[in-house]
């Protein structure tokens, strides 16, 4: 229960500060209670999804046709890693395909 309640007030407090510093789209990089949690606190703020990352693409996520991780160098929003486990491979994968890490946010 603490761990869920953790990660509810560290997902708003992370669109609350995005959303102070300008930012209206982000992506999400994972399908999982977290991506779902992020995505229902997107209706208390002015942030829009643009786009739902995985490493397996193909399937339908909340109405969004999730496209694999590595499509996300196309794109130049920030992008959350919608986990609290792995998130240090996340990151060195998400930056050996070219994204920058100051697109990059986490939970922690």
């Amino acid at each position: 229960h603490q761990h869920n309640l953790y990660i509810a007030r560290q997902s708003r407090l992370i669109l609350e500060d995005l959303t102070k510093h300008g930012i209206t789209q982000i992506s999400l990089y994972g399908t999982g209670d977290i991506a779902e949690m992020l995505y229902s606190l997107t209706t208390d703020v002015p942030l829009k999804i643009q786009a739902v990352y995985d490493d397996f693409g193909g399937k339908v996520f909340l109405g969004f046709k999730v496209q694999p991780v590595t499509g996300c160098v196309k794109n130049t929003g920030k992008i959350i890693i919608a986990a609290v486990v792995g998130i240090d491979e996340k990151i060195v994968a998400l930056m050996k395909l070219g994204v920058d890490r100051e697109r990059i946010v986490t939970l922690q």
